[in-house]
């Protein structure tokens, strides 16, 4: 049994430990090179949502409310290098606050605030 447990022991596949960056906001060009948004106004029924949802997402993309690239690059940095069984890895001051207020309310409570937060009350 032991040359079995042996066998078992050094043949065992290494493990493959994963990380979890979970970023918020990165102050980058993207909105402005890759983001094609498209709306028919004419569809009538969801313009009000449409405009809730634009205007947060313009505050949100101030550079002034998002994180810079170095920021981000340094928290993958440290999970990538971190040795300890972290799995998730919190990248920017609005990450931190949206995951914590996730993490501490109920999910009606939640989806209340994220629909107050994306004007669709």
């Amino acid at each position: 049994m032991k040359d079995l447990a042996n066998l078992c022991i050094t043949n065992y596949p290494p493990i493959d430990v994963k990380k979890l960056v979970e970023p918020g906001g990165v102050a980058t060009d993207f909105g402005g090179r890759s983001l094609d948004f498209q709306h028919n106004e004419t569809l009538t029924e969801y313009n009000e949502f449409v405009s809730g949802v634009m205007n947060t997402f313009q505050n949100m993309i101030k550079e002034e409310n998002m994180s810079t690239p170095e920021q981000i690059a340094d928290v993958i940095f440290q999970a990538a290098t971190d040795e300890s069984d972290q799995l998730r890895y919190r990248a920017g001051a609005d990450a931190e606050q949206l995951l914590t207020a996730r993490s501490q309310m109920e999910d009606a409570e939640f989806i209340d605030m994220m629909k107050q937060n994306l004007q669709l009350n």
